[in-house]
C-alpha cells in the first residue's frame, strides 16, 4: 500500500506528525476471508516503536513520514472454505490517520 503526503493544507502535518495504521479484515465474504496480516518492507517512513508482530488485525504507528510516498508491503494468511469455487475475493479496511 502507498501512502502520499503532497496536498498543501496537509504538508506540515506530514512533517511533525506521527502516522496511524489500522488494518481490520472484512467478514462479509464467508466464502474467503483473511486471517492474518504480517507488515513487511517499508519505505520512505519508518515504523514509530518498530515493526508490529502479524495479527488477525494490525494497528501501528509511523514516525512523521515527511513529504512524499511511503509504501508498505503487506503478507496475508487467508481461508477459503472446502468446496468453494471461482474467484476468491478478500476485502479488508485500511484506515489512516494523524496521530
Amino acid at each position: 500500500m502507498t501512502i502520499s503526503c503532497r496536498a498543501l493544507n496537509l504538508s506540515n502535518l506530514c512533517l511533525i506528525r506521527y502516522v496511524r495504521i489500522t488494518l481490520v479484515p472484512q467478514t462479509q465474504h464467508a466464502a474467503s476471508r483473511v486471517t492474518m496480516f504480517y507488515p513487511g518492507t517499508l519505505s520512505g517512513a519508518s515504523f514509530r516503536n518498530g515493526p508490529p508482530p502479524g495479527g488477525s488485525s494490525l494497528d501501528f504507528q509511523l514516525n512523521p513520514m515527511g513529504l512524499g510516498d511511503t509504501t508498505l508491503s503487506l503478507a496475508m494468511d487467508v481461508v477459503v472454505e472446502p468446496g468453494y469455487t471461482g474467484p476468491a475475493t478478500f476485502a479488508y479496511n485500511v484506515s489512516v490517520a494523524f496521530d
